[in-house]
């Protein structure tokens, strides 16, 4: 009997699915681009672009696509990188087309394409497992307080355990042959052979050595009453070895997990770690094989210098500490993210000398601001005035000077205060001064 066709849905996932209908050459025509970029392939130019070689065009079809793909998230992750790093620009029209136009090159050579994938698909992973991971240490840092505490509390009650179970062990004696007595027997047996006498144990003992049947009939009846007490009074203390025993192996599961969830605490910041690493170095594989990355951040730099010059050659002193500012901002820039966001290195001596030109402005500023504040404060001013009115000045002795590292800047804001001692800063002030000197002579 024939019986009707199953439908192809997702609940028979056995059934084969349509193949996609092939596409046509004019298919693949009809996408912009394609037919300029198949222009200039040297290994088809004068190829018939009949049906007989439909498949080698769909080839170098799928090859264009994935470079177009490619070069579209090339563009994307390079603005983005542009955006991160405060430029606030993303790519230009034309150096979009150039991204396209170089990927388009490439397009044949399918080992290549593949690998640049590989490293989007990883760029893109990445920052999400390593997020997924620091959501995991701070959950298990919130669980991890006090559980030292806990593990030892844990396995103290699991040594309190043991110690009862090993009483209740104790407590279980042995049975000579398995007892079956009626409760009518046993009661019978114990009147006719205790009658208020000693236990069975005793009894027992009473009657060690003595051969006459009587004794020997008498012995075997208070050794089975014995068992059969014996039996009902181990099954009491085996249920209670039973439940220790289930109550131990619940506390040492309660620990594992502790002990695990601790380990796990320990070994995460260096997983953390080590996918951070990771993924800076793929950063920089993708960023600098992005084909005019070094056009890019040739440009980049250009328009630091620029930005950075205009800065250097203020007479503002916010706008050479701004200057100041920005450039530890993109030292640190290539310090964290690597040679892809390294726009400074390559300056060379520029760089140098912008930083000792910048360094002499901000002194000389410095220095005038300073002699106006002492000469501008009342004669009247008690040291704690004194102080606050020079309180912006003498913070650069510990936030910086320039580029002066701290250290450098100390020596620097004490200097200028003894200067401004040697320059005729007499009276009260000039005690205030010897003041405020030893303090920062003091200060660590």
């Amino acid at each position: 009997m024939a019986t009707p066709s199953t439908p192809i849905s997702a609940e028979n996932p056995t059934e084969a699915t349509p193949a996609e209908p092939k596409r046509t050459i004019d298919d693949m025509l009809e996408q912009p681009g394609f037919g300029a970029w198949l222009g200039k392939v040297e290994s088809v130019k004068g190829l018939p672009l009949n049906e007989a070689n439909r498949d080698r065009v769909e080839k170098l079809f799928k090859g264009w696509e994935a470079s177009k793909e490619t070069a579209e998230k090339y563009a994307q992750i390079y603005s983005e990188k542009l955006s991160s790093e405060g430029f606030g620009h993303a790519l230009t029209a034309e150096d979009t087309e150039n991204i396209a136009g170089l990927l388009g090159k490439e397009a044949m050579n399918p080992i290549l394409m593949e690998l640049r994938k590989k490293n989007l698909e990883q760029f893109e992973a990445l920052p999400n497992e390593i997020a997924a991971k620091e959501a995991e240490l701070v959950a298990l840092a919130a669980q991890a307080e006090g559980v030292d505490t806990e593990i030892a509390e844990l396995k103290a009650r699991i040594v309190e355990a043991q110690k009862t179970k090993d009483e209740s062990e104790k407590n279980i004696k042995p049975v000579s042959e398995e007892v079956k007595l009626s409760t009518l027997e046993y009661l019978s047996y114990r009147m006719k052979v205790l009658r208020g006498r000693a236990n069975f144990d005793q009894q027992l003992d009473n009657l060690k050595g003595k051969g006459d049947p009587k004794s020997l009939a008498e012995k075997e009846k208070l050794t089975r009453l014995r068992d059969h007490d014996r039996s009902s009074s181990n099954e009491i203390w085996k249920a209670d070895v039973a439940h220790l025993d289930a109550a131990i192996a619940e506390l040492t599961k309660e620990v594992q997990t502790r002990e695990e969830a601790k380990a796990r605490l320990t070994a995460l910041p260096g997983e953390i770690k080590g996918l951070k690493r990771e993924t800076a170095l793929i950063k920089q594989r993708v960023f600098t094989s992005v084909p005019i990355h070094a056009d890019i951040h040739t440009r980049v730099q250009h328009e630091i210098v620029d930005k950075l010059t205009e800065a250097g050659s203020s007479n503002y002193l916010w706008k050479l500490e701004d200057a100041v500012q920005e450039t530890r901002r993109l030292e640190e820039l290539a310090k964290r993210e690597g040679s892809g966001s390294d726009y400074l290195t390559g300056l060379g001596d520029i760089l140098t000398d912008y930083k000792v030109a910048v360094n002499e402005k901000i002194e000389a500023l410095v220095t005038k601001d300073l002699a106006d504040t002492i000469k501008g404060i009342p004669d009247s001013a008690v040291l704690s005035d004194f102080e606050a009115c020079l309180q912006e000045f003498t913070e650069k002795a510990t936030t910086g000077l320039g580029f002066k590292n701290p250290a450098e800047s100390k020596v620097a804001v004490i200097q200028m205060l003894i200067d401004q001692q040697k320059n005729g800063t007499t009276g009260s002030k000039g005690v205030f001064l010897n003041r405020i000197i030893a303090k920062l002579h003091a200060k660590r």
